[in-house]
């Protein structure tokens, strides 16, 4: 089964002031502490005066019930306030309640909506959540050629679960001749990321591949590190 994405707490500062961006710092801190309160209280004036990066946290913190009473109804509605406002993991947590019918009814054409806008952006989530749509079928025709393409995007950027997602799509051949030193390399990467799911693939099929090819596997991975690493 493909991992599936979980948008994490990142904190964009894009399209917003300096000092509102120094605000939301204080607040990405507060949450790294797990000191939700504090939190809560830098970032709820913030997103009632329609800054989306913090109408983003502040739907994290009704989804999770961190320093809230938990709703996913209005988790959605602050994620839809940030998605509007054109913020991309806005966009992409918007998607993943549309694609879970949490806070809103299920509709797997909405999540893909939103999922696209997200990945129109760059952002890793939103290609990612958007290539499990394809891979699947959901809300859009299956195509495992356009999963494929959208998780290597995401892999590309360094996203754990895309690589783990991507090798299992070389290791399996449903999109491409299969390709097992090139899925071993995306299980290394993204073992080494502490994907759990990678780390069992990586295992399993090290077992049945030859030296050289766990060589030239373990080579591409050292290459894909150096042109991406200071």
């Amino acid at each position: 089964m493909l991992a599936r994405v979980l948008t994490k707490i990142v904190i964009l500062f894009l399209l917003v002031g300096s000092a509102a961006a120094a605000t939301l710092n204080d607040a990405h801190a507060a949450l790294a502490a797990a000191d939700y309160e504090t939190a809560l209280s830098i970032v709820r004036p913030l997103a009632e005066q329609g800054i989306a990066a913090a109408q983003n946290i502040l739907g994290l913190l009704y989804e999770h019930g961190h320093g809230v009473r938990r709703s996913d109804i209005e988790a959605a509605k602050w994620y839809r306030l940030a998605a509007d406002g054109g913020f991309a993991l806005g966009q992409a947590n918007l998607g993943v309640m549309y694609e879970r019918g949490r806070g809103v009814p299920q509709d797997h054409g909405e999540a893909v909506k939103w999922y696209k806008l997200a990945a129109a952006q760059g952002l890793a989530d939103g290609q990612a959540n958007l290539a499990f749509m394809y891979y699947a079928g959901l809300g859009v025709p299956q195509d495992y050629v356009e999963a494929a393409r959208l998780f290597g995007l995401a892999a590309e950027q360094g996203l754990a679960s895309a690589q783990s997602n991507l090798g299992k799509m070389y290791f399996d051949g449903v999109h491409a001749r299969r390709d097992a030193v090139e899925a071993l390399k995306w299980w290394a990467l993204a073992a080494a990321l502490g994907e759990s799911e990678a780390v069992a693939n990586l295992s399993a099929a090290a077992a049945q591949m030859t030296d050289d090819q766990i060589a030239e596997a373990r080579r591409r991975a050292h290459e894909w590190l150096r042109k991406r690493l200071p």
